[in-house]
């Protein structure tokens, strides 16, 4: 949002929302401010107030369990994978076309619950992964703005990018 100099304008009954531009394209970024399974309301109100008529002009950005801490990735449609957010979304705004990108959380310990893992914070040797998925997640969006969901799962999708060890071994 600093980057590129959005700006926070009112609030919406359910999403914190900043408007601006990035990469001279406009944009609207929306937080939900609902519970996460209720994400839908949120996208259904925005897609109002702000006239989507296009569902492929929506980007959702979430967590995944079934991801490895890091890793990210972009899909341009399909299902929720079990997702009870992007299932809210997809049920609220009635379709499937919707793109994607998961950021990787990785699986709780055997036993541990689910709903707790998601919620606790990232230990102190977490958080430089987590740092790098975010920048990585960042230039992904400013991608999928600039040249579309099929251009972006391209660029992003090919090597794992949750160690810079990785990315050289796959060159």
């Amino acid at each position: 949002m600093r980057k590129h100099g959005l700006k926070k304008v009112r609030a919406r009954r359910s999403a914190e929302v900043w408007e601006g531009t990035v990469r001279a394209h406009p944009v609207v970024l929306a937080q939900p401010q609902t519970m996460m399974n209720a994400s839908g309301n949120a996208a259904a109100e925005l897609r109002r107030a702000f006239n989507v008529q296009d569902p492929t002009n929506i980007l959702v950005v979430y967590d995944e369990l079934d991801l490895p801490l890091g890793v990210v990735r972009m899909r341009d449609k399909g299902s929720s994978g079990g997702h009870n957010g992007m299932k809210s979304v997809m049920e609220r705004l009635g379709t499937q076309e919707i793109a994607r990108l998961r950021i990787g959380i990785g699986r709780p310990s055997p036993g541990e619950d689910p709903i707790d893992y998601v919620l606790t914070t990232f230990r102190p040797e977490e958080k430089p992964i987590v740092e790098r998925a975010i920048q990585y997640a960042a230039d992904a969006v400013e991608s999928w703005v600039e040249l579309g969901v099929a251009e972006t799962m391209n660029r992003f999708n090919r090597i794992s990018q949750r160690l810079p060890e990785d990315a050289e071994r796959a060159t």
